[in-house]
């Protein structure tokens, strides 16, 4: 992604609905910068992934921006990477999908290894 042409609207263009249709939520990880992390499987591939969810739709600017950061930085082989995001209209929250890293985030793997 060329930085001179990113724009928001990037972020907007990978919205569908449902998610529940196509993920399924295993376990609760932990609670994020904006909402609940779950581990999740795909059901078309068993694939599993961590989906963010975010319930509070009045943080849309914050959610935009680090959905997009992390899509501008997806090609970084350190930065968890992004899958895209889905609105689920029927309990109003919107879904990040991000590959699933087993050990957790860094702050749970510095404070667990007192690093």
């Amino acid at each position: 992604m060329n930085p001179e042409k990113f724009e928001f609207n990037d972020y907007l263009q990978n919205i569908s609905n449902l998610p529940s249709k196509e993920f399924k939520l295993i376990e609760f990880i932990d609670e994020g910068t904006y909402g609940q992390v779950y581990k999740a499987k795909h059901l078309k591939t068993d694939k599993i992934y961590s989906i963010k969810i975010i319930n509070n739709i009045s943080l849309m600017q914050n959610l935009i921006l680090e959905s997009s950061l992390l899509k501008f930085c997806s090609t970084c082989k350190y930065i968890n990477k992004y899958h895209g995001s889905y609105y689920d209209y029927i309990s109003k929250e919107i879904w990040l999908i991000l590959d699933h890293c087993k050990y957790g985030n860094i702050m749970n793997i510095i404070s667990t290894n007192n690093i």
